[in-house]
């Protein structure tokens, strides 16, 4: 029956892995919190996550070394940048609120489209304004619009 609905519906897979990876990152604040309630510092929280993640990736690397090999530079930069935004997320959960973090997280699209339009000079349609305007209204409404902006 599963196979079936894999061959009917090719996206099938992909979708299940967005749902659980999603589920998951839902709840990564909560091993993050765990650890460093444990008396470990926001910071070594981050590297102690990632380093056991690391070891139980090793088994892939050692697998397909040459694959990495042959793209070094461009995992490499994207490995950095992605490593620098998964190592400021976990100290920032660990530094404020879980709320505001994820929020914050959650308006990378508006980050994205403002550096795409400043930096990279993309088009600014009216859907990309509407949409701008929503996140934007919706950030102040969560973080405090009106009388009390959050110091």
């Amino acid at each position: 029956m599963v196979k079936a609905a894999l061959h009917q519906r090719q996206d099938l897979l992909p979708s299940l892995g967005i749902l659980i990876a999603a589920m998951m990152w839902g709840v990564f604040w909560i091993p993050i919190r765990g650890v460093e309630q444990s008396g470990i510092d926001a910071v070594w929280t981050s590297v102690l996550i990632f380093a056991v993640s690391a070891a139980a990736l090793l088994p892939m690397v050692i697998y397909r070394w040459r694959m990495l090999i042959a793209g070094a530079k461009e995992i490499a930069l994207a490995g950095f940048l992605s490593g620098l935004a998964f190592a400021l997320y976990t100290v920032a959960i660990n530094l404020t609120d879980v709320v505001r973090v994820i929020l914050l997280f959650y308006m990378t699209p508006l980050w994205s489209t403002l550096l795409g339009i400043f930096v990279l000079k993309e088009t600014l349609t009216l859907n990309r304004v509407l949409g701008l305007v929503l996140a934007f209204c919706g950030l102040m409404v969560v973080l405090g619009a009106g009388y009390q902006f959050p110091v």
